[in-house]
Order: C-alpha cells, then structure tokens, then sequence
C-alpha cells in the first residue's frame, strides 16, 4: 500500500510518503472430518518494510523561510520514518456443505503485531535525527461466506467480511532518546464488508461471473488524513474461467473500486516543539482498476 504526492503538493507538510510493503508465508494443513465438513489452519510469518514523510510544501516554504530567518526550500523533509521487522500470526477455517446445493465457509485471520525498527530523520527538527521504533499492527479479519447452486449453470454468493482496524490508534515513533514523537492520531473505527456475486456456467470451457461489494471506510472526518486516505468504496467486478484441458485452466478479472468523496480537515505542528501549526480543509476522492489473470495447472 502506497500513497506518495508530488513535489508540487501545496500540503507535504501533512503527507509526502506513506508505504508498507509485506510479505507473508503462511503454510496451513486442512482435515476433512468427514464428508460434508473440513476444517484448516494455518500459521503466518510476514515480514513489512514501511516507510512515512511530510515535507516542506510549496506553499509553506517562504513562510517558514522567513519565519527561521533561513532559507528552507520545497521539498525540504520535515520528518522521515523507515522501519522493518517481522511479525507472527495464524488462520483458521471451516467449510460445511449441508447440502449438495450448499456451501458454507468461516474463517478468521488473527493480527498481526509488528514493531517497525529503524530510523527517524528531519532536516528542520535536528533532536529527531536518531534510531527509533513505530508499533504497526495487521488488523484481524474474520469472514463469513455462502455459495448457493440454483440448478446446474447458476448460483449465486455472499460474503461479509469484518475487520478489527479499531487497534490501529496512532503512528507514533518511539525514539532511542526514551521520548515520542506523534506522527499521526489515526483511530480507526471497525469496518464492514459486504459482497454478493453471481455465476454461470455457459458450458464445459467457459464460466462467467459477476459481482458487487460494499467497503465501509474506518474513519471520520475529524480523523481521516492524507497519508491513509479512507473512505467508503463501491466495488463492481466481471470475470470469468476458460477450462483448456482438465488439468489446466485460466482465470480473468476486472474490478473497478470508486471511493466515495469525503471531506478532510485537518490541523498539525510542523516542528517537534509546535511552534508552527498548518491547517489542511478539503476533499478527496479516488477510483482504482485492477485487472488481474490467473494460470491454474495441477499435476
């Protein structure tokens, strides 16, 4: 996940750069109890590396110039915060079929925590210059879902998804000094997701789908910030599967995401001692396309 504005943002000073990568490695064993139930586990290793800054904006550079009687140009990094560390979970499942028509699946993914070590730096706050820690936890999520055949080409799915993001309260590096340094008061809120789908089996080759989810976003106005904008998004998507042989076949997607506009407003110190403060009002939106192709192939 990354957000990353242009040098010629006239609010670096709230959000430059904000990304985590991960990479998780989660082998799981599955039982079948007996012929309608199984049940799965699994245990998670996943390593993040993430990384967040603000930075002088356009607009704010000759005031603060003037201000510290120095020059400060654009872009000049008010914080910058790098980190990476590893994290341990685990996932379990079931999957019930009560009948041939039926297919019931659960399945919860515990948090993950993780404890962000590396480095903090700022060219206007020399004190921040030192190693330093953020706590950054992988939200749980638990999901119910349904298939349901209507005869031999049809059925039709649901889903609802809940996700604990309430635990992810702040960004707050921990320095090596003993002091904190608040980056960002977040306090998400707990979400909900809900999708239904349809599937039709056209023939022996080929299997279309469709389907829409509703993606409640996990802030307010009062809390959402241009680092981790948030709000809540529309999901449509299509695709289908082409059986080319009975080992292998090929899955395809399209998804397009339209984010629902929201307002932003938002007040922060520019400097550890808060000696200037900046304030953000706006609005913001998005829409994403993903497309995605999938090679399937046993042996």
């Amino acid at each position: 996940m990354r957000s990353d504005y242009g040098d010629d943002f006239n609010a670096l000073h709230f959000a430059d750069t904000a990304e985590v990568k991960t990479v998780s490695f989660n082998p799981a064993v599955s039982y079948k109890v007996n012929e309608t139930l199984m049940v799965g586990f699994g245990l998670s290793a996943t390593f993040a590396d993430a990384e967040i800054s603000s930075a002088v904006s356009p607009s704010l550079s000759p005031i603060l110039s003037g201000a510290l009687q120095t020059t400060v140009p654009s872009t000049t990094s008010i914080f910058k915060l790098e980190g990476d560390d590893w994290g341990y979970g685990w996932n379990a499942g079931i999957f019930w079929q009560p009948t041939d028509m039926t297919n019931i699946a659960f399945s919860h993914r515990a948090e993950t925590k993780l404890e962000l070590s590396g480095a903090v730096s700022s060219s206007l706050t020399a004190s921040l210059n030192q190693p330093g820690s953020l706590d950054l936890n992988l939200a749980a999520t638990t999901e119910l879902a349904v298939n349901q055949k209507i005869n031999q080409q049809w059925s039709v799915q649901a889903s609802v998804v809940f996700t604990d993001w309430s635990t992810f309260e702040k960004l707050e590096a921990n320095l090596a000094d003993g002091t904190d340094f608040l980056i960002k008061q977040e306090n998400f809120d707990d979400s909900m997701r809900a999708a239904f789908g349809v599937t039709y089996i056209m023939n022996d080759e080929i299997t279309l789908r469709a389907g829409y989810a509703y993606d409640d976003g996990v802030v307010t106005v009062e809390n959402r910030s241009l680092s981790i904008p948030d709000t809540d998004r529309h999901w449509v998507s299509g695709g289908l599967t082409y059986t080319m042989s009975d080992n292998t076949s090929i899955d395809a997607a399209y998804v397009f995401i339209d984010g629902r506009k929201a307002d932003i407003d938002k007040t922060r110190a520019l400097n550890a001692d808060g000696s200037f403060t900046s304030t953000f009002v706006g609005s913001q939106s998005a829409t994403a396309h993903i497309l995605s192709v999938q090679l399937n192939t046993r042996f």
